[in-house]
């Protein structure tokens, strides 16, 4: 019946054709199907498979993209004793082998580790976690945050709904690998909070943080500042409610209306919910003059470009995992403007200047406060942070995996 729809209907979408496909039935009889075709009689060396599902299917590379991208690269550098291959899902079909589009195989010691965002698809495949545990294959997952169960109203209802779904999954299986400690605590911390939850009493919590790889000319002060006494501000983030980027404009509109010499650039997709922040940038009378506005994407080139002018990183967030802009400002000894919380504190400790208010108007004071300091060369340095490489990070997950 299925094989029928699909054949009349091939990839045409349409809600109730997709209802029908992806319904309860054919999960639980495809996933039999998996489940009684898996082979764990094969004489191999072990393997760690990396689960890249959402960055093989799409080429935009956002915080989580990039993450993925970077840790599975040099995962696969390792020289390891298991033999380490990057796989992807195919809707209810398993699992495939990303470089040669076979679908893979179990023995056990095999490790299946869900590095990509995988909230989407892995509930499909709970039944056959399971299965893998039971057969002494370890199973786990990386978890970036829990900002859709700490601060719902900032996510999508469908993504809130789906990533429920998910962190209440994983912690039915064998560990979970955080990007930072302030995550990990978080994650513990929730599962205090609901003890009537159904988890893995041998679940393991660890956590490694991200790094950063690009290539860089250090400088503590950035040479338009010298010329004409000029101090240019950098975001990088995607444009959504939760990164603050309403505030901060709003902010900047209070220095612009002092005839401060500052300019804003903002390099970020547009995320979630965006739209008033976006009429706030266009229709800003310094909109390409003053404030300006990378939301296409650019390269990793163009990017480190951006760092290297700028005087200064700024990153509002009320909430973050991690936040790679922090670590890649601290690689390129930028200074820091940061809002107060924990991950922050985390990885920046005293070496950044903090914020704490909401009101645009008290973020233009601290904002006048670090450029008094910034001008007689008080302000926090970056410089004694200890940012880490992609490899640091990939290593750190591989001792995690196979101990």
């Amino acid at each position: 019946m299925k094989r029928s729809i699909e054949k009349y209907f091939g990839n045409i979408y349409h809600p109730i054709v997709y209802k029908f496909r992806t319904s309860v039935f054919f999960h639980k009889k495809e996933i039999k199907s998996l489940i009684e075709k898996t082979s764990l009689n094969e004489t191999r060396r072990n393997r760690i498979y990396v689960d890249i599902t959402d960055i093989h299917s799409t080429n935009i590379m956002t915080g989580i993209q990039r993450v993925s991208h970077n840790i599975s690269k040099q995962l696969s550098l390792i020289d390891s004793d298991f033999d380490i291959v990057t796989v992807y899902c195919r809707d209810f079909q398993g699992f495939f082998d990303s470089k040669t589009n076979q679908k893979i195989t179990f023995i056990p010691k095999d490790i299946f580790f869900g590095l990509d965002k995988s909230i989407y698809y892995a509930y499909k495949y709970d039944r056959f976690f399971k299965f893998l545990m039971k057969n002494n294959i370890k199973v786990g997952f990386f978890v970036h945050d829990l900002i859709p169960v700490r601060l719902p109203k900032y996510c999508m209802p469908r993504f809130k709904k789906s990533f429920n779904q998910f962190i209440k999954q994983v912690v039915n299986y064998d560990f979970i690998i955080c990007n930072s400690v302030s995550t990990a605590n978080d994650l513990k911390q929730w599962l205090e909070e609901n003890p009537a939850l159904e988890r893995n009493k041998n679940l393991k919590i660890s956590y490694s943080l991200l790094g950063t790889d690009f290539k860089f000319s250090k400088s503590d002060k950035n040479s338009w500042f010298h010329k004409n006494n000029h101090i240019s501000f950098l975001m990088v983030s995607t444009v959504e409610p939760r990164k603050k980027y309403d505030q901060v404009i709003k902010a900047f509109d209070y220095l612009w209306a002092k005839n401060k010499n500052v300019t804003l650039s903002i390099v970020g997709r547009k995320g979630w919910k965006c739209k008033k922040t976006i009429r706030l940038i266009e229709k800003n009378k310094e909109f390409g003059k003053k404030l300006f506005w990378y939301c296409n994407g650019i390269s990793d080139e163009e990017l480190i470009e951006q760092y290297e002018k700028c005087d200064a990183v700024i990153m509002a967030s009320i909430q973050e995992g991690f936040g790679l802009a922090v670590a890649e400002a601290a690689a390129f000894n930028k200074p820091l403007i940061l809002r107060e919380i924990p991950i922050f504190k985390e990885i920046a400790q005293e070496n950044a200047f903090y914020f704490n208010t909401l009101e645009p108007a008290a973020l233009a004071k601290k904002i006048e406060e670090w450029i008094d300091l910034y001008k007689v060369n008080q302000n926090p340095s970056s410089k004694n942070i200890k940012f880490r490489t992609w490899n640091d990070c990939a290593k750190d997950i591989y001792k995690i995996l196979v101990e």
